[in-house]
């Protein structure tokens, strides 16, 4: 069986194996398996599906870290104001 015979029948990737081929090409690249620019496109939606990810994941710390700063804020201004009113009397 043929590497590219172990994919899903349905399988699309979402870099065009064409667009693979053309880059493929531009660059000198010769090749005598077919399939290569299918595992080409393969790969580059392996690396934009982790560009995806960890751009979520900086993305909710980043969400959690402002939260964090604002229930901080929050804090020392209830215990200023408690400060305050304990000043006053």
């Amino acid at each position: 069986k043929k590497h590219y015979d172990l994919l899903p029948p349905n399988y699309q990737p979402t870099t065009p194996s064409a667009l693979s081929r053309r880059l493929l090409h531009k660059s000198g690249v010769g090749y005598l398996d077919a399939a290569l620019p299918l595992l080409l496109s393969s790969l580059s939606d392996r690396f934009l599906a982790t560009v995806l990810v960890q751009a979520m994941a900086c993305r909710d710390r980043r969400l959690e870290g402002r939260k964090a700063v604002l229930k901080e804020r929050r804090k020392r201004k209830r215990h200023r104001r408690r400060v305050l009113r304990e000043r006053k009397e």
